[in-house]
């Protein structure tokens, strides 16, 4: 597919060497794109208990212009929203799982609303999504194409 070569020598005792060559690509359009800069250093406050989630999430958003600000769950989200307001530092939107051990990403977004009206926007692998009343719903798995457009609607509606 690749008009290119692959040579394996091996010796006994003396060990192998596998080479590969590949031709030199002549097109630039197979690059994938530049990250989409919507953030404009906006703070995100990202929940979810699976830290691999999280942490792809994280680096999506990153490479979006956002300031990422991670918890593993609506209870130590609850706390860091709290830390951030009291020192003057906004939260501008919320990107939550819904299921989670000790506050559910339901019950963390409602606590934060009594205080502020925050937008949040939930994600979930699960079909329980219609429970969550007027919300904002992106299902998992998702890419990086529809995160961006989700955290995107989160500003255009303010």
């Amino acid at each position: 597919q690749c008009h290119g070569t692959l040579r394996i020598e091996s010796e006994v005792g003396k060990g192998t060497v596998i080479s590969i060559d590949l031709p030199q690509a002549k097109q630039t359009n197979c690059l994938a794109p530049e990250p989409e800069d919507i953030g404009g250093r906006k703070t995100v406050l990202l929940v979810d208990d699976d830290s691999s989630v999280r942490s792809l999430v994280a680096y999506q958003l990153q490479d979006m212009g956002f300031h990422v600000v991670e918890a593993e769950d609506g209870s130590q989200a609850l706390d860091l929203f709290d830390r951030q307001r009291a020192r003057g530092l906004p939260i501008d939107a919320i990107l939550t799982d819904v299921r989670m051990p000790r506050m559910d990403g339901p019950s963390f977004v409602r606590q934060v609303h009594s205080r502020e009206p925050v937008p949040a926007l939930f994600m979930t692998g699960y079909a329980e999504a219609a429970e969550i009343n007027d919300a904002k719903v992106l299902n998992k798995p998702f890419e990086e194409q529809a995160l961006a457009a989700a955290v995107r609607s989160l500003f255009s509606d303010r």
